[in-house]
C-alpha cells in the first residue's frame, strides 16, 4: 500500500488507471542500502526508479548538493521516462 500510495502521487504515473499502477508496483524489488551508499550517479543511462520507505538520499549535481529526498518520495524517474542520462548523483 505505501508503494501504491507513492506511485499515485509521482508524476510519472498520474495518467494511468488503477489497475495499471498496480502493475508496476507488482513489479518493484525492495534494495536496501547503507548510509553513503552511491545509488545513482549523474550521467549514466537510467535503469531504475526509486522509492525512499526510509531515511534521506542527497541529491549531488555537479558535485554541489541540490537537495534531499526523503521516506515517501520517489526520484530516477526523469531518466527513465525521457530515455536521457540520469541528472543528479544520488547518496544515501
Amino acid at each position: 500500500e505505501f508503494l501504491a500510495e507513492v506511485c499515485s502521487e509521482s508524476f510519472i504515473f498520474q495518467h494511468l488507471a488503477t489497475k495499471e499502477k498496480q502493475h508496476f508496483v507488482d513489479a518493484f524489488e525492495q534494495y536496501d542500502v547503507k548510509q553513503g551508499t552511491q545509488i545513482i550517479t549523474q550521467g549514466d543511462v537510467g535503469d531504475y526508479f526509486y522509492v525512499i520507505s526510509s531515511g534521506t538520499i542527497e541529491y549531488i549535481v555537479d558535485d554541489q548538493p541540490v537537495g534531499e529526498g526523503h521516506a515517501g518520495e520517489a526520484f530516477g524517474g526523469l531518466a527513465l521516462l525521457y530515455n536521457c542520462p540520469r541528472a543528479a548523483t544520488c547518496v544515501a
